[in-house]
């Protein structure tokens, strides 16, 4: 991958809380479970599940719980600079075009879009993807050549069960 990266912040009563600057790259987190606030660029929020905040480049940013949380985090490197947004789940539930059911026979997923057209960003989409059980979420197979870099976490499995998908473009790209 060149542009995108993938981490994931957990939280709990023995580390309450982590510390970063996202420097040249705009980060997006995606609170999986739990409740964390999130403090950037002087404005201070509270996340409960499937809540997100896009946190622009060259910020400070400090993620803390009272209990546990954990979030995913989605950054990009990037030249332009957006401002801090917050995304709550219950606002995206309101949005057909952000949340809905897509697919058929054995591919039937629930797709709630949380950084998407609904926010100001240079390169990060990012959102979470439901199938039913016994489902595919990527069926049929596709690609997003034209989005160029596209990754895929899985979570929630039943143990020993995983997965992370990463797709690249092969082609030359141009310059953010």
């Amino acid at each position: 991958m060149r542009h995108l990266a993938y981490g994931r912040i957990r939280l709990s009563a023995s580390q309450a809380s982590e510390t970063f600057s996202t420097g040249e790259r705009e980060t997006g987190l995606i609170c999986l479970s739990g409740k964390a606030a999130v403090t950037a660029d002087d404005k201070d929020v509270l996340l409960g599940p499937r809540d997100a905040v896009y946190i622009p480049r060259d910020s400070s940013v400090r993620v803390a719980t009272k209990s546990a949380a954990d979030l995913a985090e989605f950054s990009s490197a990037v030249t332009h600079r957006y401002s801090f947004q917050v995304v709550r789940a219950s606002e995206i539930a309101k949005d057909p075009g952000l949340q809905f059911s897509t697919g058929g026979e054995a591919c039937t997923r629930h797709l709630q879009m949380l950084l998407a057209k609904n926010i100001e960003a240079s390169r990060l989409i990012a959102g979470i993807t439901e199938a039913e059980p016994g489902n595919w979420t990527s069926w049929p197979p596709h690609e997003h050549s034209a989005l160029l870099e596209e990754i895929y976490v899985y979570f929630d499995m039943p143990e020993p069960a995983y997965g992370v998908q990463w797709f690249t473009a092969t082609r030359k790209i141009r310059s953010w």
